[in-house]
């Protein structure tokens, strides 16, 4: 036996969607540990955001969106352990001693000079075996803000792409860049998925309808199969998905069993993983997830009554737009960032909610939901420390947008819809009440000083993120603001101030 670590391994056996069957040889990564078999398993992977600000530019600018996936991608990156051996696999008595020799029975083991599948290390090889051929032999460049976008022209034309370990999502400014690309990668990889508009990538699905210049992302076999798992098909729909005539939720004082706690985890699980794409469903998702400890009754049937929502929303999720009649009313807003930010506030004492979310070319690239870490004592003082939860996110987007567009992100429009909020931000108003949260009012008061934002106060009824930060008490209500986050309805409102400023720069 030569020195070194031998890693077990195992056959695994399947049945394909054709019918046709399919064994693959693969190392039990969960016997091995860490220190000894590997370093790090950890591999990056693109940002929500940076595929949705792709996926949205690919929209606005009418690019051509394709993928492409590595074929037994991890056996092209060299195994960097060079004392890393494995046994051989269990092959039955007719095929022992034949070109295969004699398997796991011959007390030889295999020298693994490559990433075998199951070895926790292989993504992260092969990611950075990836990245380094993108930078050096292909010559493309990888952004600061996103290590995993990357842009590459040639031919006059551009490409930018999202990886994915694996799975590479591009999209491309014309045929001849995006031919070069596929034959300088097919040189050196084996890669399929590379012909046709792309259709998913990372479980969301994307349809791309180009009569109306529009692509969604949605999830609609994910959705299918928690029809199935949770047992919702033939019941009635929802348009909300919580009943917004009822009682908030509260603590269940009883005591839930361990198999009731691990079954509602898991269907918490799979709503918040279906938001991606459905951002109305966030707030609920993570207002169901404050109760994962000790679900009652009365959270079992909030969360049936969230899945009897997405059982009427199947297919649908968030659109991005390239119309001139969507991204030029009532002013040019092209691959323009919107942020809009509101907040929950309890007089009750209790921890109120920020909500942001920020659009580009008609639906939302970026969504937050964050519960507050301490009281707060105003609404004013809520919606600041909201808004300066959108103002972190734009500085990462804006920065991400800088690196795609080559040209500086101008002054990000800002929804807000707290009058006390906007003038302490713009006015920069000092008192006592102000002190516990003199952090968030000075950041937020820096980006508007510096010009990166400005405050464009709304109506709350004009306002999309309300649907992000508590229970709406109308349907209608509900269905507008959500419709907004999602790109189904996309018409921006028009404001008085954001009036003014149209009107004053028709002036001549």
């Amino acid at each position: 036996m030569p020195e070194g670590v031998t890693v077990k391994t195992q056959l695994l056996f399947n049945i394909k969607a054709d019918g046709t069957f399919k064994v693959r040889f693969v190392v039990r990564g969960d016997l091995t540990t860490k220190g000894v078999h590997y370093l790090q398993g950890k591999s990056n992977m693109a940002s929500l955001e940076g595929v949705r600000m792709t996926v949205s530019f690919a929209a606005a600018e009418g690019w051509d969106l394709n993928k492409i996936d590595f074929t037994q991608a991890f056996i092209y990156a060299p195994q960097k352990n060079p004392h890393l051996y494995c046994e051989l696999p269990l092959l039955p008595s007719d095929l022992k001693g034949s070109r295969l020799g004699s398997g796991k029975s011959s007390t030889r083991v295999g020298h693994m000079k490559r990433n075998l599948y199951g070895l926790v290390d292989a993504g992260r090889t092969f990611q950075e075996f990836l990245i380094e051929w993108m930078i050096n032999e292909l010559g493309a460049r990888l952004y600061i803000n996103d290590r995993n976008i990357f842009e590459w022209s040639f031919g006059g034309e551009t490409m930018r792409g999202a990886i994915h370990v694996d799975d590479v999502l591009y999209t491309s400014s014309g045929p001849v860049v995006r031919r070069e690309f596929l034959r300088r990668i097919r040189e050196r990889f084996k890669i399929t998925g590379d012909e046709e508009d792309v259709e998913d990538f990372c479980g969301m699905e994307i349809r791309r309808d180009r009569a109306a210049k529009t692509i969604t992302m949605h999830q609609e076999k994910f959705g299918r199969k928690m029809m199935d798992k949770y047992d919702v098909w033939g019941e009635r729909t929802e348009t909300v998905p919580y009943n917004v005539s009822g009682p908030e939720l509260v603590r269940f004082t009883g005591e839930a069993t361990e198999r009731e706690q691990f079954d509602y985890c898991m269907a918490i699980g799979d709503l918040l993983w279906y938001s991606r794409t459905n951002p109305g469903l966030m707030w609920r998702a993570h207002d169901l997830a404050q109760f994962m400890q000790c679900p009652g009754p009365d959270h079992v049937v909030a969360a049936k009554r969230a899945f009897r929502y997405i059982l009427g929303r199947l297919g649908k999720g968030i659109t991005y737009h390239g119309s001139d009649e969507v991204l030029k009313y009532p002013y040019d807003h092209r691959n323009k960032i919107i942020l809009s930010t509101d907040a929950s506030f309890y007089h009750a004492g209790a921890l109120a909610t920020s909500g942001a979310a920020a659009f580009m070319n008609g639906g939302a690239i970026a969504c937050k939901v964050r519960r507050q870490t301490t009281t707060s004592n105003t609404t004013a003082e809520a919606e600041v420390k909201a808004c300066s939860v959108g103002m972190e996110m734009i500085l990462a987007l804006t920065d991400l947008h800088g690196e795609m567009t080559h040209v500086q992100h101008g002054t990000v429009r800002t929804i807000i819809d707290s009058v006390g909020a906007k003038a302490q931000v713009e006015i920069g108003m000092d008192n006592k009440v102000c002190a516990s949260y003199k952090r968030a009012q000075v950041f937020c008061e820096d980006m508007v000083g510096r010009g990166l934002v400005w405050l464009d106060r709304v109506d709350g009824e004009f306002n999309p993120s309300d649907v992000l930060t508590k229970q709406m008490k109308n349907v209608e209500d509900f269905e507008n603001k959500a419709a907004f986050l999602c790109g189904e309805r996309p018409y921006q409102h028009e404001s008085a101030e954001l009036h003014r400023i149209i009107e004053s720069a028709a002036r001549p």
